[in-house]
């Protein structure tokens, strides 16, 4: 699965290669100073990047929180340190290799900073009418024409700040004008007027409804996946749809895998072996309500959250154990450099 979706990662670099060296230096510069918002990037804050780049992190890598030793601990092996060597892979492949392409990607397509699909130019209660942006680049004309379609959803921000996390009005788009005499005119270039419903907000977006104006801009409303596979079809349209739905399921199997096998070994440590059958049927439950949920960022937000709880009490485990972690490697390392180990067993 990390093979098939480095491949599309790498033909999406190599398409834009000369841009190398300059994303590299930005995620560097970027990790010291703020970097500028823009386009679908505008407001998005020093602690949201940090925030989001953290619980990420912790669900990619596992490192710090004690799940993926619950893997390695049933390796047969007469050296611990060198299992711990192997379960330090993980990390740099999931991490260095696999998220730093994909931030390339994200980067070098323009996706990260988008230009607007357009903006408010009247509001009539829950209809909102937005003027098409003519201006926004040949890399993505074609797939905001394939994307603003009636039915799908467009973000309005909100009373926007520099330094202020987006604040957003969704809506679905029910009408979409396009000029009747397109001829020789890009299919992105003929539309020129869209139609959003927002009759369907509440909560906190209905309340935001009351700081919509003239003037604001309206952005696709894609994240996670869905932006990834948008990077990807800048280089070849119709490539993300399949490399990256094909590496979400390839990831989602394998992620079900491994925690249903650490969730079991869990509940067979705290409540017997009897527990491992009640426990495979609440995880299939489970499973289910993830699918079937209409937003998916339930999912993220209660995986968040438990991670969390893990990150919590095993760090404290991990700091009283270290001394002994460190002098069992020093002592492997020290037999394995005097020959008294061979190297290839």
């Amino acid at each position: 699965m990390c093979v098939l979706y480095v491949l599309g990662a790498i033909y999406v670099i190599a398409v834009n290669y000369t841009e190398i060296p300059h994303y590299l230096a930005l995620i560097v510069k970027s990790a010291i100073t703020p970097a500028a918002g823009e386009g679908a990037f505008a407001g998005v804050s020093v602690w949201m990047a940090f925030s989001w780049g953290l619980r990420r992190a912790c669900f990619s890598n596992e490192a710090g929180e004690g799940s993926a030793a619950i893997a390695h601990s049933a390796a047969r092996t007469d050296e611990p340190i060198r299992e711990g060597i192997v379960a330090g892979i993980g990390p740099f492949i999931d991490t260095i290799i696999i998220c730093t392409m994909s931030a390339l990607v994200l980067l070098m397509t323009g996706t990260w900073n988008r230009p607007a699909v357009g903006t408010v130019t009247a509001i009539d209660g829950d209809r909102v009418t937005v003027t098409a942006n003519a201006d926004v680049g040949p890399k993505i004309a074609g797939l905001y024409a394939d994307a603003v379609q009636p039915g799908s959803a467009l973000a309005v921000y909100v009373k926007l700040r520099p330094g202020d996390e987006p604040r957003v009005v969704v809506g679905d788009i029910t009408e979409v004008d396009r000029a009747e005499d397109a001829a020789g005119r890009s299919d992105w270039g003929a539309v020129r007027t869209l139609v959003l419903d927002l009759s369907k907000v509440t909560g906190a977006e209905r309340e935001r409804m009351a700081l919509l104006e003239t003037g604001q801009p309206v952005h696709l409303d894609i994240t996670g996946a869905k932006l990834t596979a948008f990077a990807f079809d800048t280089a070849a349209r119709g490539f993300g749809k399949y490399i990256v739905t094909l590496g979400v399921c390839l990831f989602a199997f394998s992620t079900m895998i491994s925690w249903s096998y650490y969730g079991e070994k869990g509940a067979e440590y705290l409540f017997g072996p009897r527990a491992i059958l009640p426990y495979k049927f609440v995880f299939v439950v489970f499973v289910f309500l993830g699918m079937v949920l209409d937003k998916f960022s339930t999912v993220y937000d209660i995986s968040d959250a438990t991670t969390g709880l893990m990150v919590l009490c095993n760090l404290p485990a991990v700091l009283i154990l270290s001394p002994v972690v460190l002098r069992a490697a020093r002592d492997y390392f020290r037999r394995l450099d005097s020959g008294e180990m061979p190297r290839n067993p």
